[in-house]
């Protein structure tokens, strides 16, 4: 055995040790709450960021004013096209009666002109509303049906 595995350790004093251990502790302490004020600001910068957001979406009065205004404005708007409707209507009327008077029927038309459907689209209608769901064939069975077709006609 060498000399230098025998040989104790350097004697450390209980005060010394105690001091660093005091020191490690304080510093721990210090770190926490270097921490805790750092958090705490962040949340404290969150808040006025969260409050001048609201502030900014916030609707000033002159915005206010103005849509209050063109609503007035429409409603007015609506409310002279209901009167002119009415006096439209008492003016068919008076029609009405100049015409019973004078002899003279208006026309009106009353039904408009449509195309027929083809057969192809009634009976796709037909088919689609009364008999159920459509069959779809997809592109392999497409090609085993045009083979055996194929087949069968040599």
């Amino acid at each position: 055995m060498s000399s230098s595995e025998d040989e104790m350790p350097e004697g450390i004093s209980f005060e010394r040790s105690r001091v660093e251990e005091l020191s490690k502790r304080k510093s721990l302490k210090d770190d926490m709450q270097r921490e805790k004020e750092r958090k705490k600001f962040l949340q404290k910068d969150r808040e006025r960021r969260n409050i001048a957001q609201k502030e900014h979406k916030m609707l000033s009065i002159d915005v206010l004013k103005e849509a209050d205004d063109s609503i007035k404005r429409e409603e007015s708007r609506k409310r002279k096209m209901n009167e002119t409707n009415i006096s439209k209507l008492e003016s068919e009327d008076s029609l009405a009666k100049m015409e019973q008077e004078s002899g003279f029927m208006r026309i009106s038309k009353t039904k408009t002109y449509c195309k027929p459907l083809s057969k192809e689209a009634v009976d796709f209608r037909t088919d689609h509303l009364y008999n159920g769901r459509i069959r779809r064939v997809d592109y392999k069975q497409l090609q085993n049906q045009n083979r055996k077709l194929m087949a069968s006609s040599r």
